[in-house]
């Protein structure tokens, strides 16, 4: 590992105007994958930038119109939050899955996301979310909605100089069902062979609006929707969407698995999910 200055901002104007001059740096929040980089020598930054000291981004805001979650928030914290648990419940059992309680402690929501791994555990549930990403550069803010934010594996829209502040999730209609499954080799500590996290409508056994999110089957995590003819859960329109899935999709081989398990696994968590969330 290779010597780098070290910054430690306190407050958000001086994180934004210290990356408006740096050009080669790496930003450090909880730290449990870029550490890994750097031990492996796959990174190395000549200015590693502290977040943690900025309390400015750590922040959950809750109300009517959603949930924010700012930048320094830990993965455990969605878990201990009640409110959370109850209106978001897929984002839980995705948050639960990640990794192990140590590094849950550690692992931010927005590192997660920004980290831009195709296997990421809460993404696919932020997806079915509709959830936006809150990005700043100087005193300009934007906001992207998550699906258009990746590029491919570690890669994602952000620009040089910019920031994600926080994510946004509306509030869930009191009609929507959701689910999150992930299909690794061991139960916890473990990067998903496939996940996947889905949500619709359920009004008297009436299903719309209907979305399916997948991880680790594709160079990016995918979202299915525009599946109007989704109406009702029964085995014809499971199998049609098992078919539409396997069709989407494009897993790798590697060390964790194959692409033919992937593309089989993928369909199976599906259609578990579906059927699982009627009775969250």
């Amino acid at each position: 590992m290779k010597n780098f200055e070290f910054s430690q901002p306190t407050t958000l104007k001086e994180l934004l105007d210290l990356l408006a001059r740096e050009k080669d740096y790496q930003l450090l929040a909880g730290g449990t994958d870029l550490l890994v980089k750097w031990k492996r020598g796959q990174s190395s930054p000549k200015n590693v930038v502290n977040l943690k000291q900025i309390q400015e981004l750590n922040f959950l805001s809750l109300d009517e119109k959603g949930l924010e979650i700012g930048a320094l928030v830990k993965i455990a914290d969605l878990i201990k939050n009640s409110v959370i648990q109850e209106k978001y419940p897929a984002l839980i059992q995705s948050a639960k899955a990640h990794s192990s309680p140590l590094i849950r402690n550690l692992a931010t929501v927005v590192g997660n996301v920004c980290n831009a791994s195709p296997a990421a555990d809460l993404v696919p549930a932020l997806l079915v979310y509709d959830a936006k990403v809150k990005i700043r550069m100087g005193n300009e803010e934007r906001y992207v909605e998550l699906k258009d934010f990746f590029v491919g594996p570690g890669q994602t829209i952000l620009k040089q100089g910019e920031l994600v502040i926080s994510i946004f999730i509306p509030m869930p209609s009191a009609q929507m069902k959701s689910y999150f499954l992930k299909e690794g080799k061991r139960k916890a500590h473990e990067i998903a062979v496939a996940n996947c996290a889905v949500s619709y409508l359920n009004d008297d056994s009436k299903i719309s609006d209907l979305k399916v999110a997948l991880g680790a089957v594709a160079p990016k995590p995918l979202l299915i929707t525009e599946l109007d003819w989704f109406t009702e859960i029964n085995n014809a329109n499971l199998n049609r969407l098992s078919q539409l899935v396997k069709e989407t999709v494009s897993p790798i081989t590697d060390q964790r698995s194959t692409d033919w398990y992937r593309r089989e696994v993928i369909q199976v968590l599906v259609k578990r999910a579906i059927t699982l969330a009627q009775s969250v």
